[in-house]
């Protein structure tokens, strides 16, 4: 949904998000953060600040998920993962940086389910990013 040229959140401001839409992505997440390399994606999971919106889409054969990413230094990222439902294995990862002012980039299939619409309710991978760091910072000291 777009207004004023701006995207705004799937689900209406003060509604309870459906964990149906939500936390399916969160196993994409977490494999997405143990693939990103700094040298091939441009970063890696510990340059990660915040996670602005994500969309999800699943078939018999495949998942994807997109997500849209801060880091601490101002950039912003599209990253998109793909995997196999079977099995699980990655199959792709991009990594783009984007314009801080740029509008979400179009949902792959625009007229597609509501998954893939762009949500921005993203405290669960906020969190999972906040408890990442910590334990990551627990192991280094």
């Amino acid at each position: 949904m777009k207004s004023n040229g701006k995207f705004i959140p799937f689900f209406p401001a003060g509604s309870d998000p459906n964990p149906a839409l939500v936390v399916p992505a969160l196993l994409e997440w977490t494999v997405l953060l143990g693939e990103l390399k700094h040298v091939r994606d441009g970063l890696d999971a510990m340059e990660i600040a915040t996670v602005e919106a994500f969309c999800w889409y699943a078939t018999p054969e495949f998942v994807s998920a997109g997500f849209i990413v801060h880091t601490a230094d101002k950039r912003r990222f599209h990253l998109h993962c793909s995997m196999e439902e079977r099995t699980w294995d990655f199959s792709s990862l991009t990594s783009v940086q984007i314009g801080r002012d740029d509008p979400l980039p179009s949902p792959p299939i625009a007229g597609g389910p509501a998954s893939m619409r762009w949500h921005t309710e993203v405290d669960p991978y906020n969190k999972g990013l906040k408890e990442h760091r910590e334990d990551f910072m627990a192991l280094a000291s």
